[in-house]
């Protein structure tokens, strides 16, 4: 019995030492590097695998945001857009309407349509005056009733309709709210579908805690990268955000630990897509 118990504990040492950790590449650390060469490609996917288990028991994972009913729509948002709220496409200053057709016709002119939007109220009127990002959304042209009637609009289009939190908003006017608090009940009086966290390392999970408590579910997607692999588990959505792409392309992280966890890959200010196309259906 103990000539047994020691061959298995042999055996066990061995195959931990052959484990190896899969290489991180990438700025913000989201991509894992694809095998060096094919004939290690089946050690390199063991790796993987064995990481993606040990992460999982060690975190305790808990995928049941993704068995939501109501946030099913994530799996299938692709193109991922943001946009400025003065953008003339989107909003008429001669007959003061939203146009979201006129805009959503443009993009699919252009780029084949979109799949959700981010609209941005805040940039660059904050820090003009007192005004926070509640009360820039609240400016915004026709007031609460017609920006309803926009969220409405797109979403009657099958487009999801996501605001920023402006995470670092302390200098402007004060709310008795918390800010979690605060955008998850104007998102779901808005009828908004998500949050995108302006450089925020993964948007906390005070944010899902309200939303929670709201009984309303809202898809959260940060800017940067998450602090830490938890943090999936309510973070349904992700920019892949200066990945570096290599000329072998590896996996998203985010993506290999929780395949229904959704990544948009993002590089504002290239000329050229071609890059992000490629990555986009290869990686993610």
């Amino acid at each position: 019995m103990k000539n047994k118990l020691y061959l298995f504990l042999i055996l066990l040492a061995a195959a931990t030492a052959q484990a190896q950790e899969p290489v991180v590449v990438s700025a913000w650390k989201e991509v894992f590097k694809g095998p060096v060469s094919p004939d290690k490609r089946d050690q390199w996917l063991a790796d993987l695998k064995s990481w993606r288990e040990r992460q999982r028991t060690q975190i305790k994972y808990n995928d049941i945001l993704y068995a939501n009913p109501k946030l099913q729509w994530v799996k299938h948002t692709f193109i991922d857009v943001q946009m400025m709220a003065h953008d003339r496409y989107f909003y008429d200053p001669v007959t003061r309407k939203y146009t979201v057709t006129k805009y959503l016709n443009d993009l699919k002119k252009r780029y084949g349509g979109i799949d959700a939007v981010l609209i941005w109220p805040t940039y660059p009127n904050i820090g003009v005056d007192n005004r926070n990002q509640y009360d820039l959304t609240a400016n915004m042209p026709g007031g609460k009733a017609a920006v309803k009637q926009m969220i409405k609009d797109f979403k009657a289009n099958g487009v999801r309709v996501f605001f920023p939190i402006m995470i670092w908003d302390h200098g402007t006017q004060r709310i008795k709210q918390t800010m979690p608090e605060a955008l998850v009940k104007e998102m779901k009086d808005l009828g908004a579908d998500g949050l995108n966290g302006d450089t925020m390392s993964g948007v906390s999970d005070d944010f899902y805690g309200f939303a929670k408590s709201e009984n309303y579910p809202l898809a959260f997607q940060p800017e940067l990268s998450l602090k830490d692999l938890k943090m999936i588990e309510w973070n349904t959505l992700s920019w892949g955000y200066f990945w570096g792409y290599e000329h072998d392309p590896g996996i998203s992280i985010y993506k290999w630990f929780e395949p229904k966890h959704q990544v948009n890959i993002t590089n504002r200010w290239a000329t050229n897509k071609t890059d992000d196309l490629q990555y986009a259906f290869l990686t993610v």
